[in-house]
């Protein structure tokens, strides 16, 4: 099978791929030309194919049940002529939210996957951010613009990916190792082009997802129906960005790779539900990879395919899965440790004592090696913990602190603050300190006395002050 280095969402007339809007109609397929083009080069060639290599191999050693979320930092590098191409930053925060829905596995039409596939549709534990913080630490919004008199984009050829160069009128991505760069350009000159995206793999500066911004997000200059609406066409493109080719394969009934997937002829239109092609298996019509319809069908990715998407983000992609813990938000200070919440504390306590724990965020620059923890009842303080710890940047760590007793019978606030990360003074208090209410019950005996007298007859007991 012939695996395609950058896919361009386009459409062919009757019988082949439709993902384009209504009344574009080209006979036009760019996948294969980008492909052969790009694979002339014996690095990129190289590259590849021992990235495949690796994947493979990661894949074998993967535990899904120890898999943590992933934080990916996305930045927006907007080209547009005018404000009818020119998305918000509503609308750029939309498709974050829509790309989000699709890798958990929380778009509203989940309930919808038919029954063959619902056991193997998955949450991948992948997640997306506007980036916070940029490459020379700054702070960001995630999001760059640069009106153009340019209209239309090359996606290929002599002047191939140049919105991804600032020498040709465009942005030049942020380091593409910590970024997922996803640019949008108001046309391409391949006018039924809605989007495409590299492999990885590609050269560096090329890496990332270029989109027309009316497939982007769901409100704005976003399309009202079709692939350039409800922002799915960019989960698609996010796909192939994380290793996932399209459900044929590239070639009829081609090698997707993916364990899961069905064997398919080509690719869906509309929403055909119980499509079969290559035997009579019936194809994954609602997955993201195919090109069924967005608004009503795309729902899924399948176990096999977030195991791939998570073996390049374990191998090639390791740096980027890593980044979101520092770029996703961004530190104001180099001290500052928040406590984020108290458990184990339960609203009423039968007894008097209980055993706290505290879940701790390092939300400054530095990492914080020592801080001290100070229990409170009421006004007065219970302990003093000195905790030895290791939280770089946006890391946690759950403490568990001693059992302490109360001796106050009925409501008792418990406060519990962190100070002095590394001996130093917490630049940020107002996150120091947390409070939880607790009802402390001291329960009664009671001994009750049943006589042969009573057996025969119904014994019913009610007590009516249990404190």
């Amino acid at each position: 099978m012939k695996k395609l280095l950058v896919s361009l969402l386009i459409m062919f007339f009757a019988g082949n791929v439709v993902f384009s809007q209504e009344g574009e109609g080209h006979n036009i397929c760019s996948f294969t030309e980008y492909y052969n083009a790009r694979n002339k080069d014996p690095e990129t060639k190289a590259r590849r194919e021992k990235i495949e290599t690796y994947i493979a191999k990661q894949r074998l050693l993967r535990n899904r049940s120890s898999d943590d979320i992933i934080m990916i930092p996305i930045v927006f590098h907007v080209l547009y002529t005018n404000a009818s191409n020119n998305p918000t930053d509503e609308q750029l925060q939309s498709q974050i939210d829509i790309l989000n829905e699709g890798f958990r596995k929380t778009n509203a039409n989940v309930p919808s996957i038919v029954n063959g596939f619902k056991n193997i549709a998955t949450d991948t534990k992948i997640e997306f951010c506007l980036a916070k913080v940029d490459p020379n630490g700054n702070e960001t919004t995630g999001i760059e613009r640069k009106q153009t008199t340019k209209l239309k984009w090359e996606s290929e050829g002599v002047n191939g990916d140049e919105c991804k160069k600032s020498s040709q009128g465009g942005f030049d991505g942020w380091d593409q190792e910590l970024y997922f760069n996803i640019w949008s350009i108001p046309e391409m000159v391949l006018g039924q082009v809605i989007g495409y995206s590299s492999f990885p793999g590609e050269t560096p500066w090329r890496d990332g997802v270029v989109m027309r911004h009316e497939a982007l997000g769901n409100v704005g200059t976003a399309g009202s129906s079709g692939f350039r609406s409800v922002g799915k066409v960019t989960v698609h493109e996010a796909g192939h960005y994380f290793g996932l080719y399209h459900m044929w394969g590239g070639s009829n009934c081609g090698n997707d790779e993916i364990d899961d997937t069905p064997t398919q002829a080509s690719a869906s239109q509309g929403c055909p539900l119980t499509r079969s092609s290559c035997g009579s298996t019936l194809n994954n019509v609602q997955n993201y990879m195919d090109y069924s319809d967005p608004e009503t069908c795309m729902a899924m990715f399948t176990k096999g395919q977030s195991d791939r998407m998570r073996a390049v983000l374990e191998t090639t992609r390791s740096k980027l899965a890593n980044s979101g813990k520092t770029a996703c938000e961004f530190a104001k200070f180099s001290y500052d440790l928040e406590l984020s919440e108290i458990t184990k504390v339960p609203s009423t306590i039968c007894g008097n004592t209980v055993a706290p724990s505290v879940l701790i965020t390092n939300k400054g620059k530095e990492t914080i090696t020592t801080a001290v923890l100070k229990v409170y009842v009421g006004n007065q303080i219970i302990e003093t913990k000195n905790i030895n710890i290791n939280l770089a940047h946006s890391a946690t760590e759950s403490i568990q602190l001693e059992v302490l007793t109360f001796t106050q019978i009925g409501q008792n606030e418990l406060s519990i603050v962190i100070e002095n990360p590394n001996n130093q003074t917490d630049e940020n208090v107002s996150n120091n300190e947390r409070s939880i209410e607790t009802d402390v019950v001291i329960g009664k005996e009671y001994e009750f006395y049943i006589t042969t007298a009573s057996m025969n007859k119904d014994l019913s007991i009610e007590i009516i002050d249990s404190y």
